[in-house]
């Protein structure tokens, strides 16, 4: 009597379909053991209806409990007969043979794209290494917002960051963005001598603004204000500019 009563109340504490194997278990001084797979495992206190004893092929409780059972509805042969009937058969064996051979190509160049991409993220690395970690966020294609620094850039910090973006501010004539300030940096010879070049170019347009040399349009974006025409070596000189352009 006892010993049925402790199989009824096995049955109650687990419930059918649990773990991997799915079947019940029977639990003696809360050790749980299958059955089936011979497998034991502890029953933690206050633990009801169900206990998980982590089978390595079933996924662990919360993914159980988040999966979307599938059901399929009960289809019936519509009212299309004969020849007609045979016709549309055909068709629709032809259409999903069609669709499979599709399905194939697609297959062959998904491997072959990724091939090739693997083979370009290699040359790419023998071309350009890293040269800061913290760079500018990529366009809105994908692409890098900058162009990589030639081997032999000229290093820019402090007054000559700033002079060289007067510079280059006043041979463009228009409002710029700091992306495409700092592009044409890279593409002129220079790189911003810092490990956070982004943070160090908004903050020297942040002091040409504060001493009025250059105005904020917007964010991120700046323009050079109408000044006289400063000595040799100096916040954008004639001569710098033709030697920056």
């Amino acid at each position: 009597m006892a010993n049925r009563r402790r199989f009824a109340m096995s049955r109650l504490l687990l419930g059918p379909g649990v773990g991997g194997c799915g079947y019940l278990g029977f639990v003696v001084d809360n050790v749980v053991r299958c059955p089936t797979c011979g497998g034991s495992w502890t029953r933690l206190p206050g633990r009801a209806r169900s206990v998980y004893h982590g089978h390595p092929s079933s996924p662990p409780p919360s993914e159980v409990s988040s999966m979307v059972r599938r059901v399929d509805p009960i289809r019936q042969e519509t009212a299309v007969f004969g020849e007609r009937r045979a016709q549309e058969l055909e068709r629709y064996e032809n259409t999903l043979a069609s669709l499979r051979r599709v399905d194939a190509q697609l297959a062959a160049l998904s491997a072959q794209r990724h091939r090739m991409y693997e083979e370009l993220r290699a040359q790419h690395r023998r071309l350009w290494t890293v040269l800061v970690r913290r760079g500018r966020k990529p366009l809105p294609g994908g692409e890098e917002a900058l162009p990589p620094v030639r081997h032999d850039a000229r290093q820019l910090w402090g007054r000559r960051l700033r002079s060289m973006c007067l510079a280059i501010l006043r041979v463009h004539r228009t409002p710029l963005r700091l992306v495409d300030l700092h592009a044409e940096l890279h593409r002129r010879g220079f790189v911003v001598a810092s490990d956070q070049p982004v943070k160090a170019l908004a903050d020297a347009l942040g002091y040409e603004r504060l001493e009025g040399r250059v105005r904020r349009v917007e964010r991120g974006v700046y323009e050079l204000l109408p000044a006289p025409v400063p000595a040799r070596g100096r916040h954008g000189n004639p001569i710098d500019h033709d030697a920056a352009a």
